[in-house]
């Protein structure tokens, strides 16, 4: 059994729906993403940034909110793509376990430390930073710099740079060299 439809039927009939569609999609959607810090290579200019995953609310989106993705510099500024199975092994993100405003962390490629990201709901938005130890003293992180040569198989890092900054407003840097 066949159906006809003229068009004047099917666009009658999708007018009831749009605003019913148009809802749902607008329901289902959660705040932007909020940027906790990157990581640059020696490889290229390509960089892994990690964000956090909110709802409008200003609570954390799922049970692991913190993302990591590529943003692909080298093929354009906005230009961004998700991390690889086999990249997740050096710039993924394990063990996130939330606590209250908090979701605390470790990163594949520095597994030696750990993070941590805070949710901080003001009046008409939601903020987050992220933090972890320079040397003794917690602090902001900013920017994570991984220099490393290629390999046959692999590369091989040689050292990984923290950067970040102190509640009083003072730079750190941590070097660690393998």
């Amino acid at each position: 059994m066949a159906l006809i439809f003229s068009k004047w039927s099917l666009v009658i009939n999708m007018k009831k729906f749009i605003p019913l569609l148009l809802a749902l999609s607008f329901a289902a959607q959660a705040a932007d993403p909020i940027q906790l810090f990157f990581i640059q290579r020696s490889k290229n200019k390509n960089e892994v940034r990690y964000e956090l995953l909110v709802n409008d609310d200003c609570s954390f989106k799922d049970k692991n909110p913190v993302h990591g993705y590529w943003q692909d510099l080298e093929k354009g500024p906005n230009v961004r793509s998700e991390i690889g199975t086999f990249e997740y092994i050096a710039y993924g993100i394990a063990d996130q376990k939330i606590e209250g405003p908090w979701v605390q962390f470790k990163m594949k490629a520095i597994e030696n430390k750990n993070f941590k990201a805070q949710l901080v709901k003001k009046e008409k938005s939601c903020e987050a930073l992220a933090y972890t130890d320079f040397k003794g003293q917690e602090g902001v992180l900013k920017k994570v710099y991984i220099f490393a040569v290629e390999g046959f198989v692999k590369p091989t890092v040689k050292y990984i740079e923290l950067f970040g900054v102190s509640s009083n407003g003072q730079n750190l840097y941590e070097k660690m060299e393998f």
